[in-house]
């Protein structure tokens, strides 16, 4: 049944647009980094500032940003094994559930 879920999402967020994807991503994937500002919230401020500061690392600061926005979403511990890269990661992750439980 869970094989049946999770081959049903990935296939509902083909249908998404490159862009509703992207929110779906930003809302449901699991970033470590969202769970330490939970812990420490001023901790996500300086290694932002850190990657801003180097022209090198700008571009990971703004992938930074774009994950980060919005908080901790605890949920996302969960959320996260819903979703999948491709097909190829879809049909090891089902391989893996029928042979394994």
């Amino acid at each position: 049944m869970i094989v049946v879920v999770l081959a049903t999402i990935h296939v509902g967020r083909l249908a998404l647009s490159e862009e509703s994807d992207l929110w779906v991503l930003r809302q449901l994937a699991f970033v470590p980094a969202r769970l330490w500002a939970l812990v420490d919230p001023g901790i996500i401020a300086r290694q932002l500032a850190a990657l801003s500061a180097d022209p090198r690392t700008s571009e990971q600061a703004e992938i930074a940003r774009f994950f980060l926005h919005g908080g901790p979403k605890p949920w996302s511990i969960l959320s996260y094994s819903l979703l999948h890269a491709g097909f190829a990661h879809l049909a090891v992750n089902m391989l893996w559930l029928v042979a394994f439980g």
